[in-house]
């Protein structure tokens, strides 16, 4: 008997520690240069998975600054979109890391990734050292593929991920100053006199916003060097 009382205390001591969670400081100290060139906050979708599900909550730039419980002894995933559909910032959480976390354009990629990741395999992302990943990745990489190989379990060598800059012919957009979401990205500008404008892009998904008009244009870059260009209504 006492035995059985032992053993059910050892379950319930172990249950709890499960269940155990801290807090951790996420900030977001990058601007999306759209809200500075109009002027206008924006509001941001922040998703984050906790080390044992994923949440969701509305953020706000005037209040960048926040904190929020995940589980003791797991991996730690934010994603912040900024209007809910725009380019992410990401960040995360490895135990033993420093609970001030930073959520930055350089790392938005990433973070997204392993988000959808987390549909298929949770538990694999839970234990994934975040800081090592980040490391080994850098900013642009072939996700599709690192997506792939990490759900089977062939992650091994980062430099199979990496990937090159295509240049991009821009035509037939309204004339005006073009700018992107971030400052690793070029600016551009189709004049009266020249309707043509020729960049260069690692595969992805961009934006660009017409600085007079408001509208802007996305280009989706393949990682065969093709890409897509069309134009959008203002969102801000």
């Amino acid at each position: 008997m006492k035995r059985v009382i032992f053993l059910s205390i050892l379950f319930l001591l172990f249950s709890c520690s499960m269940d155990q969670s801290h807090s951790v400081n996420v900030s977001i100290l990058e601007s999306h240069y759209w809200e500075y060139q109009t002027q206008k906050p924006m509001w941001l979708t922040l998703k984050y998975f906790d080390g044992e599900e994923v949440k969701k909550k509305t953020v706000f730039s005037t209040n960048t600054r926040f904190d929020i419980e995940i589980k003791l002894g797991r991996t730690a995933i934010f994603v912040a979109y900024p209007l809910d559909m725009l380019s992410p910032l990401g960040g995360g959480y490895t135990p033993g890391d420093d609970t001030n976390i930073y959520l930055h354009n350089s790392e938005g990629r990433l973070a997204a990734t392993l988000l959808e990741a987390l549909e298929y395999n949770p538990k694999l992302v839970a234990n994934l050292n975040y800081t090592k990943l980040v490391s080994e990745l850098g900013s642009y990489f072939d996700e599709e593929a690192f997506l792939v190989d990490l759900l089977n379990g062939d992650y091994s060598n980062p430099k199979n991920y990496k990937v090159k800059k295509y240049k991009v012919n821009i035509e037939a957009i309204p004339k005006g100053y073009y700018i992107p979401e971030y400052d690793d990205l070029p600016v551009f500008e189709i004049s009266d006199g020249d309707s043509t404008a020729t960049i260069e892009l690692y595969p992805g998904l961009y934006r660009f916003l017409n600085c007079s008009s408001l509208i802007y244009i996305s280009i989706r870059v393949n990682s065969d060097g093709s890409y897509d260009i069309r134009s959008y209504k203002p969102i801000i």
